[in-house]
């Protein structure tokens, strides 16, 4: 099994994880986007975004980019980096963007902060797998002696 196995009901059975509908970060304010990162999404509705690779190098990618030009000295982001936490519970497998609370990492190392999934239909629909990915992001912390709440 892997993170793209699970599923809200086995996250409910396996980890005691509940999701509600709410809205996400209500006190987050709205940040300005650059005139790049506009042009670049533009551009990005000229293609056929039909697959979640080429979602994640359209759009994912370039606000990836950004979030790393706003914050070079806080944060490391990698893509396509595995985070094998646990493969006994599935908790194994790529994620498609992790942000770590270090600005100079060239490896993956913890503290990882957020991950990102890229997914065809929707937001909804890669909850499930990154929920599963957060929670091995926990356990390898865990593991490390490094308690991150999340």
């Amino acid at each position: 099994m892997a993170y793209s196995d699970f599923t809200n009901k086995k996250l409910e059975r396996d980890f005691g994880i509940h999701f509600k509908r709410a809205e996400l970060f209500p006190t987050l304010l709205p940040v300005q986007p650059s005139e790049h990162l506009l042009k670049s999404l533009a551009v990005a509705k000229l293609f056929s975004l039909t697959t979640e690779k080429s979602k994640s190098e359209a759009i994912i990618f370039p606000i990836m980019g950004e979030l790393k030009e706003n914050n070079k000295d806080k944060i490391s982001i990698f893509s396509g980096e595995s985070i094998d936490a646990d493969k006994d519970k599935g908790l194994t497998g790529e994620c498609d963007f992790i942000i770590t609370a270090d600005a100079d990492l060239i490896s993956l190392e913890t503290p990882i902060i957020s991950i990102i999934e890229a997914k065809r239909d929707s937001a909804d629909v890669g909850l499930a797998q990154c929920t599963a990915q957060l929670i091995g992001a926990r356990l390898v912390h865990e593991n490390q002696g490094k308690k991150i709440n999340f």
